[in-house]
């Protein structure tokens, strides 16, 4: 089966002043990777013995070398719900923002079903490639102008605007059921912002999820309904791709725990819903 996303030997450093999990800012150019052993991982500085590196984990940390991603190999299958997991600062949205091209890479090719992501237009990458945020975004007006939004867009002009009929079955899925078209965004709970931004972006169809740790300024109550919601449409095909800092692992659907640390990544499980040994082992591993 061909990846729906795939990493092929891709390298990223980042510009000064950012982390691979913070806000972006402006590269000062591109930055060549130096040679890693085979898996990806950061490599010791030339000239320099190689630090050992930990059971699993490819390469060691370097503070001569700028911080980045380095070599970095991942295939994300159609269907599959993977957690991208480890330190902050690590990469993992940075993994996320190379998808959609908010980030370029500085070496090896990032591929959306089969294809460069450079060579696929912005907006087909983009209707793909759902990206939801870590904080909601809603503009000025109703709830159906923010889930009308992506309508409005040139790009956009050759798709049909779901009616309200559509519009409040989303709503009612997400748990929104008593909130009308008509009420004004802003004034929604972040919960709810977020749960309206999460069917904004599904409105498009998107074949993946790419979600940048959605329940982390959410309560208790609304992260389950999230959580819950995304086990939904993975159920419905939608490929899943989630950074998180929490204990959340889905309860109810197979996923992968890839662990993003020192410059490279590495599968620490994969588990069935019911697989308590290897959500163990996850849990561990993410600590």
């Amino acid at each position: 089966m061909q990846p729906l996303l795939q990493f092929d030997d891709m390298s990223f450093a980042y510009a000064s002043g950012r982390t691979g999990d913070g806000a972006p800012s402006p590269k000062a150019g591109s930055v060549a990777s130096p040679p890693v052993p085979a898996g990806g991982g950061v490599p010791a500085a030339p000239d320099a013995p190689a630090a050992p590196a930990a059971p699993g984990v490819a390469g060691a940390p370097t503070p001569s070398l700028p911080p980045g991603l380095f070599h970095v190999n991942l295939a994300v299958r159609p269907g599959d719900f993977v957690m991208l997991t480890g330190p902050s600062g690590a990469g993992k949205s940075t993994l996320l923002r190379l998808a959609v091209r908010l980030e370029e890479a500085d070496a090896g090719v990032v591929r959306c079903g089969g294809r460069p992501v450079a060579e696929i237009p912005p907006a087909e990458l983009r209707r793909t490639l759902g990206f939801v945020q870590q904080t909601p975004t809603v503009g000025a007006g109703t709830v159906r102008d923010n889930l009308l939004l992506p309508f409005s867009f040139a790009a956009n002009k050759g798709l049909t605007p779901p009616d309200d009929a559509e519009l409040a079955g989303w709503l009612a899925r997400f748990r929104l059921a008593g909130v009308g078209l008509d009420a004004t965004a802003a004034a929604l709970s972040v919960g709810q912002r977020q749960r309206v931004c999460i069917i904004r972006t599904m409105l498009l169809r998107p074949a993946a999820l790419l979600m940048d740790e959605p329940t982390s300024a959410l309560d208790p109550e609304s992260s389950g309904v999230v959580e819950a919601l995304t086990e939904e449409l993975n159920e419905d095909g939608v490929t899943v791709l989630m950074v998180t800092h929490g204990a959340y692992r889905p309860a109810r659907r197979p996923w992968r725990d890839v662990r993003v640390q020192d410059g490279g990544v590495r599968e620490v499980a994969v588990a069935l819903p019911d697989d308590a040994d290897a959500a163990a082992m996850a849990a561990g591993g993410a600590a």
